[in-house]
């Protein structure tokens, strides 16, 4: 065969070949337009960046119902596929920090009652601070204080008290002295 029969003979095969890939097109969306030119649109983008495809749809190894039915996925290059891979992980590995980080934040958010009070019974001496975790603590705080003040003040009221009445009773005794 002289080579202007070749390329007549794989211009006609080109030729059946893309029709049937039309007509599997047409009968794979089922007269819905959209998506039939979305399809070809995906056909031809893939066909032209992968080699591959293209060589897998020419030698028949893929027919063009099983090209018209493959996903996305399946007629990326492998070059695409390993990008979106490497992609589709990073996204992964980014959502198990945040996660752990947000599940971390709720924990130090929601201390119990219980822990916060031991804490404050261990610690004394930091609680004299201003940098309590309860905003009740500091009023407490200055409760006791202001309760150790006029207790102080009633012990020392006593004391004044105690110390008149000696003085009193004293007096009383030196008059009892003077009158004998």
């Amino acid at each position: 065969q002289d080579p202007q029969q070749q390329q007549q003979m794989v211009e006609n095969d080109a030729h059946e070949l893309a029709q049937n890939i039309i007509m599997a097109a047409k009968k794979w969306s089922r007269t819905d337009e959209k998506r039939y030119n979305q399809k070809m649109r995906d056909l031809l983008f893939n066909l032209k960046k992968n080699v591959k495809l293209l060589q897998n749809v020419i030698h028949g190894q893929l027919t063009p119902m099983n090209l018209v039915h493959a996903s996305n996925d399946q007629l990326a290059s492998d070059e695409i596929l390993s990008k979106r891979k490497s992609i589709q992980q990073l996204t992964m590995q980014e959502r198990v920090i945040n996660e752990n980080l947000d599940k971390l934040k709720r924990d130090s958010y929601h201390t119990e009652k219980s822990k916060v009070l031991n804490f404050e019974a261990s610690n004394k001496a930091l609680l004299d601070t201003d940098y309590d975790i309860e905003p009740d603590a500091l009023l407490n705080r200055k409760r006791k204080r202001k309760k150790k003040k006029t207790s102080s003040s009633k012990q020392e009221m006593d004391e004044d008290s105690e110390e008149d009445e000696e003085d009193e009773s004293e007096s009383d005794d030196d008059e009892e002295d003077e009158d004998d």
